[in-house]
Formats: C-alpha cells, sequence, structure tokens
C-alpha cells in the first residue's frame, strides 16, 4: 500500500536531509516550492502508523511554517480512511496535541 502528500514550502530542501536521516525507505524528492513524500506499508494496518510518524517529524522539522494541511492520495485520489484513522491517533512519541 503506498500513499503519497506534497507540502507546499519553499524550504523543501531543508527538510528533505532532515526526514532522509530518519525515514531513508520511504521515497522523498524535494522541489523548489514543495516537498513530496510516499510512504509505503507492508500491509493496511501498518500503514496509518507509518505515515503518522512521517508527519510528526515533518510537523517538528516546519514547526514555523504552521499547519501543514497535507492530503494523503492513494492511487491518486484522497484516501480519506487514512485521513480519518490520522486525526484518531495521538501523536506516537506520547506528545500531547496543543
Amino acid at each position: 500500500m503506498t500513499v503519497t502528500a506534497t507540502f507546499a514550502t519553499p524550504h523543501a530542501s531543508r527538510y528533505l536531509p532532515q526526514l532522509c536521516n530518519h525515514f531513508a525507505h520511504n521515497v522523498l524528492d524535494a522541489y523548489s516550492e514543495s516537498l513530496v513524500m510516499q510512504c509505503t506499508a507492508d500491509n493496511p494496518e501498518a500503514e496509518p502508523a507509518l505515515v503518522k510518524i512521517v508527519v510528526v517529524h515533518l510537523e517538528r522539522f516546519a514547526w514555523k511554517e504552521g499547519s501543514l494541511d497535507l492530503t494523503w492520495l492513494r492511487d491518486g485520489q484522497p484516501a480519506d480512511d487514512l485521513m480519518e484513522k490520522l486525526r484518531a491517533m495521538p501523536d506516537p512519541h506520547g506528545n500531547k496535541p496543543d
């Protein structure tokens, strides 16, 4: 199962190496105005946790930019089921939401 999200930011080239240090197994690409993240899980049950960990790390690196407002896509369509699961999940590092 593979999902993809694009984060519009002029700082993509800064976040790319930070995320790659943590997530070398995921596909990450930086462009002049966006960071593209692609996560592949071995099974559907693992997908939300994998994506949540990537999102939490990006939120930490990009905290000055405010809300990330990411939409994860599966086969080019919004992965609404995943988005719902992500909203319900706590921070995997135990931090409480603001």
